[in-house]
């Protein structure tokens, strides 16, 4: 019984925090609901005393257990904000590397710690692995089966995350999609050629390696006739 109601009064603090809206880091949250719950414990035990002894003392384990259980899935670091307004569990503002998790990652009891784990490693690709800034916004090449084929440079910078952190039912169709087109590309150039130009931001240098390795394939599609030997393999 003192267990349960323990649980239930650190949650009723979580969700009045959640509801609160202010933009706080995932430290200063969790701060945060220590601070109110240890508010809550004095005025319980200034009205009961001694007998709630056991329930303070629960309720202080609970709230311990609450903030180290996100301090281990999450940046402690990172925002907790409306993410999902852009129908996203996360995002990261490139601009100064800062990661927002939506408000639901703070619910006392998560449903599936596993799928906010992913959501940090995805976060944590586009914070060190990713330049955030490109010098071409669009990829063309001529993929294995023979279609020129032109990706946005903003598939390529969900694929790499998405397919390196994220299973399959984590992801939106539009993500699923993102995933496809980076795999198509990677067969032509390899995944480390497209990890390079994410990593560096030159993507003019990629597309011109592309160029100058399937020149024969994209004179081809175009019905040109290479009969100078231009462009071929040597």
């Amino acid at each position: 019984m003192e267990q349960e109601l323990a649980h239930t009064i650190v949650e009723d603090v979580v969700t009045t925090e959640q509801e609160n809206g202010q933009e706080v880091t995932v430290d200063q949250f969790t701060t945060n609901v220590e601070v109110e719950v240890e508010e809550r414990v004095e005025v319980f035990q200034e009205q009961f005393g001694d007998a709630v002894n056991g329930l303070a003392g629960q309720v202080m384990t609970d709230t311990k257990s609450y903030a180290e259980s996100k301090k281990a899935i999450l940046d402690g670091s990172a925002f907790v904000g409306d993410a999902a307004a852009i129908g996203a569990a996360a995002y990261t503002n490139m601009g100064d590397r800062s990661v927002t998790y939506d408000v639901n990652a703070m619910d006392y009891a998560l449903q599936d710690e596993g799928y906010w784990k992913r959501v940090h490693e995805h976060e944590r690709i586009h914070q060190e692995d990713q330049a955030g800034a490109y010098n071409l916004q669009s990829i063309t090449y001529v993929d294995t089966s023979g279609n020129v084929v032109t990706t946005k440079v903003g598939a390529l910078v969900e694929w790499q995350p998405s397919s390196q952190a994220n299973i399959p039912s984590d992801l939106t169709t539009e993500y699923q999609q993102h995933v496809k087109d980076g795999g198509e590309l990677a067969a032509v150039v390899g995944e480390s050629r497209i990890e390079q130009a994410l990593k560096d931001g030159d993507m003019q240098g990629m597309q011109r390696e592309i160029v100058e390795e399937q020149l024969p394939e994209f004179m081809e599609v175009a019905g040109i006739t290479n009969e100078s030997g231009v462009g071929e393999k040597q």
